[in-house]
Formats: C-alpha cells, structure tokens, sequence
C-alpha cells in the first residue's frame, strides 16, 4: 500500500478488488472412479425390491441403517490400534471410531470432499449445507462411504492422511491438530478439511509460530472481526478501502492486540496508513523478514513490490491466510480488498497489480 506521507494523502496503488472463492479439486484416484457408482447408489438409497430412488432427507433416516452403517467402515489405512481419544474434535463433538468422523448427536464435522458435496447438492438441494463445515450427522454418514478414506479422497502414504488434491481430511490425531495450530493456521484447525502442507511429513521438525501471529490470524480469520476492522478504519482513515491496505492490517494486528501507534512515523510516513512507515515500525520491534514466498506460513504480513511510478516503495500489503494451490503460487489472503479471497502471490493480475516482495513474521 502506497498512500500518505507527512500527513498529506498520496495516491497509492492499493485497487479495490472483488474477493475470489476457494478452488476446489477432484481426486484422479483410480479407487475413487472405481467406486463412484456403488457410493452414488448407496448415497441416494437405491430400494433394489422396488428400483424406486429415495432422495437423503435431512431427518427421519433410520436407526437400523445407520447402525449398520456403523459397522462397514474399513479402516486399513487408518490405524484400528488407535484409541479415539488419540483423535481431536473440536468442542461440542466426539470422535465416533466406527466411522471416522467428529460427532454430536445431530451434526457431523465437515467440511468434506468435492465428490461428497455435489452428492450433498443433489440429495438436499442446499449448496449452502453442502459448503458448510457442519453437515447434519445422518447425512454425513451416509455419504462418506465405506472405504478408509471418505468418499473422492485417496490416501497419501507420506503423510499417512486421506487427501484430495491438495487437502487433507480427517481425522486428525491430537498431535497433529497441535501441529496444525502452531503453524498459525487458527480456527481452520478445528475443521475436517486442512491444505495438506498442515500435516507434516515423517520427522519433519515442529514448526514454531509466535502468540502474536496466532492470534492475528484467529482473529482475522473470523468475518464479523474482518467488518468490525472495516468499521473501524472508517473512523481514522475516511477512504476506507481505497488506498487502505495498511490502514486495513494495522488495525487487524490491534484488534489482536498487538499495539500500532496511529499517529506515529518513521522515515516520514505515517505507520498506519504507508508501507514504508508500517515495515519500518514492524522491523523496529523485531519481525523477522521473510525473502521467499515458498517459506509463507499463515498469519504472515505481506508486502509486495513496487510500481514504477513509486520506485522502492511497495504496492500492497495483505496477511496471507493459507494457500489454495502453492503449486500455482495460488493463496488466500485478507485486505482491504476483500475477506478471505484468492490472490496469485507470484504474479499479475486483475486486482492484483503487484507480486510477492517481502512478509514480516512477528517473533
């Protein structure tokens, strides 16, 4: 972000942009299209004495059913010698070992895979419950099918977890929700669908992330903070999301509770609403620079480099949140330009002017 120097507001490069959704892959495995009749079929309970179709109501499946269901879970992959309180779930729910999922008495941990989805949207006719992290538990059940991994997934035997292009699904033991959660990655942790670089890979060592860059991201993560942020920016900087992005990302980091001075400068620019003001304070306070986007973690600031008109100053700043696809340089991020949207992190693009620079890490 490129904005005000001296107290005078100076156009910077910082473009209001429209927030992309998550993009979302299917499985190739040869396991999974093999099975794809069989679960589609046990998914919409086909009645064979009467070759009626029953569509999945969201009440009213039968006990008996489901109780069988219970018991047809084959858990080659997924250790049978490991005790369910080795399996983390988030409050309110308890892991179920007969069908590998996080359960309360009426709903089940989502969200869930890509095939197990457009089955949700044809049984219940509600994207918006087929795209939710909680799904009602009978639904749940019936659709995850009756392999080790849930329906459209495949094992990966590096990381000894079922994923699906690149996200992972649970279970996730304890250890690796610990794991998960020191890596910075906040409430997504408590969800049944990671981006598998979450789960570490044999003795890979535990990564290490600061208080301060945990709760940045807990608490940005979250929509109602990211408007009570935009709320707040409109009191103290009247353009709001023009030329904001600073303005956006000091006032997340307060509303953690790490302090930024409002009116303070540094190198004559104002530390909450420039780049060159912002990193400075930052590096002032020990954060750590960060030369390669490949070494991103979530909750990491970000900038990126400049435009020619404003030669060594950079064009944007945003806290990167997760990636969607690292393989194309595809992460989620969260500014001024919108909550949670997808940004090419190497390239150019629309709405998306300037390419990785730098990140700051909090110590």
């Amino acid at each position: 972000m490129v904005a005000m120097k001296n107290s005078l507001m100076l156009l910077s490069f910082c473009v209001l942009g429209i927030s992309c959704g998550r993009r979302d892959l299917e499985s190739d495995s040869p396991k999974v299209a093999a099975n794809s009749k069989k679960i589609e079929n046990q998914a919409l309970n086909l009645d064979a004495s009467t070759d009626k179709k029953v569509e999945i109501g969201l009440v009213g499946s039968s006990n008996e059913a489901l109780k069988e269901k219970e018991t047809e879970v084959n858990k080659s992959n997924l250790s049978t010698t490991t005790s369910s309180d080795e399996y983390f779930c988030k409050s309110g729910f308890y892991f179920d070992q007969k069908i590998m999922l996080c359960l309360s008495e009426t709903k089940a941990v989502g969200p869930f895979s890509l095939k197990m989805r457009e089955l949700c949207v044809k049984s219940s006719n509600s994207k918006e419950l087929c795209d939710g992290n909680e799904w009602p538990r009978e639904l749940a059940i019936r659709l995850r099918g009756t392999d080790d991994c849930i329906y459209g997934t495949s094992w990966d035997k590096s990381r000894k977890i079922c994923t699906e292009s690149e996200n992972a699904f649970g279970p996730f033991l304890k250890d690796q929700f610990d794991d998960c959660k020191n890596l910075g990655a906040g409430l997504a942790c408590e969800t049944n669908r990671w981006h598998k670089s979450l789960v570490r890979i044999g003795t890979q060592p535990k990564p290490v992330v600061s208080e301060v860059t945990r709760k940045l991201l807990d608490y940005y993560s979250v929509y109602s903070n990211y408007l009570n942020v935009s709320e707040k920016v409109k009191v103290f900087y009247p353009p709001h999301v023009k030329n904001g992005c600073v303005a956006f990302m000091s006032e997340a980091l307060r509303q953690s509770g790490y302090p930024i001075p409002k009116n303070q400068t540094r190198n004559g620019y104002n530390v909450s609403l420039v780049t060159p003001g912002f990193t400075a304070y930052l590096k002032e306070k020990n954060w750590k620079r960060i030369g390669k986007s490949a070494d991103l973690i979530p909750g990491d600031v970000v900038f990126t480099l400049p435009e020619d008109s404003w030669p060594g100053v950079s064009a944007h700043t945003y806290m990167f949140q997760r990636w969607a696809n690292k393989a194309d340089g595809i992460g989620v991020v969260i500014d001024n330009q919108g909550f949670s949207h997808n940004r090419n992190i190497w390239g150019y693009g629309s709405h998306n002017f300037t390419p990785f620079w730098y990140a700051m890490r909090a110590p």
